[in-house]
């Protein structure tokens, strides 16, 4: 329990929250456009993904049993995962958009809030990650006091 656990699963599911917001706003913002992270839905399900990891998270904090612990840092593992898919889907985005209308505007700038958010858990899950397997894939759970 070194790494916060609690702190950062708080975060994950914040992050998770401003996701699916802003996902939510660029769906309905973009009903006549086509593009790539709308036509899977990347936000809902990046969003939903991160709450779910985070909650996980701050379960296992409150209450680190070895099974516990060990899914959240599958989800972890998964959120990491389609956090980075999702940080190329976004760069593929902006990389292309270069249409200037206001709409075009604030759906390009809800992206860029997507994306640093996006970046934002990638780290998160990650660290988080690595601070569950510390815990998991230690030999001995017992402390060993030496006099």
């Amino acid at each position: 329990l070194q790494g916060e656990p609690l702190a950062l699963g708080i975060t994950q599911i914040l992050v998770g929250a401003v996701l699916l917001a802003v996902g939510m706003v660029t769906s309905l913002a973009d009903l006549y456009f086509w593009r790539l992270e709308r036509s899977v839905h990347i936000p809902m399900w990046s969003g939903l993904l991160y709450v779910v990891s985070g909650a996980l998270s701050v379960a296992a904090a409150k209450n680190p049993k070895i099974p516990l612990v060990k899914g959240t840092l599958g989800m972890n593992i998964i959120s990491s995962l389609v956090a980075g898919c999702a940080l190329i889907l976004y760069l593929i985005t902006l990389a292309i958009e270069f249409n200037y209308y206001f709409v075009q505007k604030l759906i390009r700038s809800c992206t860029l809030v997507l994306l640093l958010f996006t970046f934002l858990e990638f780290f998160i899950s990650i660290s988080t990650s690595a601070f569950w397997c510390k815990t998991v894939c230690r030999n001995s759970y017992t402390e060993v006091v030496m006099m």
